[in-house]
């Protein structure tokens, strides 16, 4: 397809379609390169709680898959097209919170989005998980871009950094959500844990919430429960937009 990010040309199998409606869809080629029917990858007939649980699973192995075949040039790329999306929208010029987050392997990286809002003057926090603690999800605040590479190990495989200070979730503003999955409605597809879908409905009202992922984590409908609560925006190496 002309005019297709590089990170798609990594993806074995999976081409992108843009059906009437704007939603993206994927559709699989088998191994003669012949497209297959395309279809809605994870829709969900049985609307059990069972049912939901085993599309989400289904879902998560698949996106996995799918970030585990793209090249760190592309990741490179893409993460800086995503905070240059980011830098140019208004939402983040908030005099509250932001709140970012220090990347997984698989997540996007906004560190060098996040330091440069930090020289702009803008105040950054970045999420810890703590066990046991209510909310399971406490607010980092960094003082200095250098406190982004400063860090320690933390629970989950995640890292925080050593030089911070606790501040309370009524200070956020924005909060820059990663997931395994979204959808163009906000529908987001976390981990499991739980931890970012509770600090969602903490603050629900109060922040703007910006899904941050890549387009190859974009799928057609994203598998949800009644707790499952949608981002405000979706922000891509494509751009910024707000969803639904």
């Amino acid at each position: 397809m002309a005019g297709r990010h590089p990170m798609y040309a990594t993806i074995p199998h999976i081409r992108e379609v843009t059906p009437g409606d704007g939603d993206l869809l994927l559709s699989a080629r088998d191994g003669s390169g012949i497209e297959s029917q395309e279809v809605s990858l994870f829709e969900v007939q049985d609307p059990s709680s069972q049912a939901i649980e085993a599309a989400k699973r289904s879902l998560r192995s698949e996106i996995r898959s799918r970030i585990a075949g793209v090249d760190a040039g592309a990741r490179i790329t893409a993460d800086l097209a995503i905070g240059t999306a980011l830098a140019a929208w208004s939402g983040l010029t908030t005099p509250r919170v932001v709140c970012g987050f220090l990347p997984l392997r698989d997540e996007p990286d906004l560190r060098s989005l996040l330091r440069g809002l930090l020289r702009r003057g803008v105040r950054i926090a970045v999420p810890e998980v703590v066990p046991g603690s209510q909310p399971a999800l406490r607010m980092l605040e960094i003082g200095q871009p250098e406190a982004l590479d400063d860090t320690r190990p933390s629970t989950h495989g995640t890292r925080v950094p050593i030089v911070s200070r606790t501040i309370e979730l009524q200070e956020l503003g924005v909060v820059l959500t990663p997931g395994v999955a979204f959808d163009r409605l906000g529908g987001r597809l976390g981990r499991g844990g739980g931890h970012f879908d509770a600090l969602l409905a903490t603050v629900h009202g109060q922040v703007v919430s910006v899904g941050i992922a890549y387009e190859a984590q974009i799928v057609d409908a994203v598998p949800r429960e009644r707790h499952d609560l949608a981002v405000d925006w979706l922000c891509t190496e494509r751009g910024i937009a707000r969803a639904g």
